[in-house]
């Protein structure tokens, strides 16, 4: 059993798949967001992903800790503002982060989230999703990646979810206009006179 183990240490798929997909979906220069569900994979990626960025400086973390940024030397302390901005500004490609940055940052300017780590609670893959996809989104289509290992009880759990999601928006339609037209009607709402 131990020898098996340690033959699978050898290669992680898991990560292989996803800097291939990163390559490929940062290469129109849309930023990514990564989250994460610990403070020890959003490390991992961080230092799996620095020879891929070592001489440039658009790639930071953030979590409850707050934010660091690769300088193109070490990594340097971020406040959470700083790592918007520089999303904001187009200095950054890559943002490996976790749930932290999903409550109460404004990252409109990603065109592209990866879920690296599934949370359990499918709000917070919405809360996470929300965090680009909102208005002001410079990008017409944004790029949502789940990973998940085949096979799990995650990968059942979501794949029931996705066709749930499928089947209301087969009888109702897409949700993203149903919901667009609730933010339109409550700013009309709110604009009438008092009486």
């Amino acid at each position: 059993l131990l020898q098996s183990i340690l033959e699978l240490s050898g290669t992680d798929s898991k990560l292989k798949e996803f800097v291939a997909v990163l390559d490929e979906i940062t290469a129109d220069a849309r930023a990514c967001l990564v989250f994460t569900e610990y403070v020890d994979t959003m490390s991992y990626l961080r230092d799996q992903l620095l020879s891929k960025y070592v001489t440039s400086h658009d790639i930071a973390t953030y979590s409850g800790k707050g934010g660091t940024w690769w300088d193109g030397i070490e990594w340097k302390e971020i406040s959470r503002a700083e790592v918007a901005r520089k999303l904001r500004d187009g200095e950054l490609r890559v943002v490996v982060c976790t749930d932290a940055a999903s409550e109460g940052l404004n990252l409109q300017t990603c065109g592209v989230l990866i879920n690296y780590d599934m949370p359990w609670n499918p709000m917070r893959v919405e809360q996470r999703i929300g965090r680009i996809d909102r208005i002001g989104q410079e990008y017409p289509v944004v790029w949502i990646f789940n990973y998940f290992y085949r096979d799990t009880i995650e990968n059942k759990i979501y794949q029931r979810l996705a066709d749930r999601i499928n089947w209301f928006e087969v009888v109702v339609g897409d949700l993203q206009p149903i919901l667009a037209q609730v933010g339109e009607a409550t700013k009309r709402l709110a604009m009438l006179p008092a009486s």
